[in-house]
């Protein structure tokens, strides 16, 4: 297997970030993204590369990312380790912001490792902020990294871009387990010990 110079870069939350918000400067990889995050509502013709920032002040909190166009925000939380808790502000001060934007479309978006240990302490987080602001007009999307890797595959983007390929591949080895493989005298070994 080639090298897969990504490995070097993205290393945590931060440099994930970086990375993912430099492959929305291509198109097609921005189209997938923003559909994927929104649901399929919107595009890469919605946002423009220019209308993504990292770590943005949204007063009282600095999300990972923030997609921001005239009529839609898209809040993004990134994390890339599955034991990393959410600090006492997530998500509830990015919601609220968000609930305040006088625009027409919200989206807040939870981007996880496929086994999040800290996922029913956020519906915990959010079930509270929805009963306490019933008509805050916020599209919650929970997705994990498998299923940014579905998207790149999915639209085919994995076998024609060499960065989708790259990006993909770097976040099946770091999610995707390594299915452990018998030989056939392994297997009649395992057979004849029963």
């Amino acid at each position: 297997m080639p090298t897969n110079v990504l490995r070097y870069l993205a290393h945590n939350e931060n440099s994930v970030t970086t990375l993912l918000r430099a492959l929305c400067a291509l198109k097609p990889l921005r189209e997938a993204l923003v559909r994927l995050f929104t649901g399929g509502n919107f595009g890469g013709d919605d946002v423009e590369f220019e209308g993504i920032s990292m770590q943005p002040d949204v007063g009282r909190a600095i999300p990972d990312m923030c997609l921001q166009t005239d009529t839609l925000r898209i809040v993004v939380e990134i994390k890339v380790s599955e034991w990393r808790g959410l600090t006492c502000n997530q998500p509830q001060n990015y919601l609220g912001w968000l609930a305040s934007e006088s625009v027409h479309q919200r989206f807040f978006v939870f981007l996880v490792p496929p086994h999040y240990a800290h996922h029913q302490e956020y519906e915990r987080r959010k079930a509270i902020f929805c009963a306490e602001n019933p008509n805050h007009g916020i599209h919650f999307v929970e997705i994990t990294w498998s299923d940014v890797c579905a998207k790149l595959e999915e639209t085919g983007l994995s076998a024609i871009n060499v960065y989708a390929q790259d990006f993909k591949n770097l976040l099946e080895e770091w999610y995707v387990p390594t299915p452990i493989t018998f030989t056939l005298d392994e297997l009649k070994e395992i057979y004849h010990a029963k």
